[in-house]
């Protein structure tokens, strides 16, 4: 499908999304790379709204 994932950890959020921050295991990193993700997601729903399209 062309998306490169996270260190192979199954994620089907493109490597992009988690804005370069390590995938270390290490709790800081991991929640900033997860609230990257969640900030990308939040934005996608915010413009499919304005333009009409269902949730």
């Amino acid at each position: 499908m062309g998306m490169q994932h996270v260190h192979g950890d199954g994620s089907s959020f493109p490597a992009e999304w988690y804005a370069d921050v390590p995938h270390s295991h290490k709790a800081i990193d991991d929640a900033r790379g997860y609230a990257n993700v969640l900030a990308r997601v939040l934005q996608m729903a915010e413009s499919n709204a304005m333009q009409g399209a269902p949730l």
